[in-house]
């Protein structure tokens, strides 16, 4: 693993998902075994999470608190 960069709220955002405004989210995910990740959300189309080094992915969509 590796130190990443991305930030929610002056935080330094681990795996997961996070709040950066009410309505987007930035989506991170560690998959060093994976060439390409998608992000699936209820009833849309998958978004491609892009590679941020050291098997890291990382997407921001919008969507808010409680979306499937």
């Amino acid at each position: 693993g590796g130190t990443h960069n991305t930030v929610i709220q002056d935080r330094p955002l681990a795996s997961g998902a996070g709040l950066i405004e009410p309505d987007r989210t930035a989506f991170l995910l560690w998959a060093p075994s994976c060439p390409r990740v998608a992000l699936a959300i209820e009833a849309r189309d998958a978004l491609t999470m892009l590679p941020a080094g050291d098997g890291w992915f990382e997407v921001d969509a919008d969507c808010g608190a409680g979306t499937r």
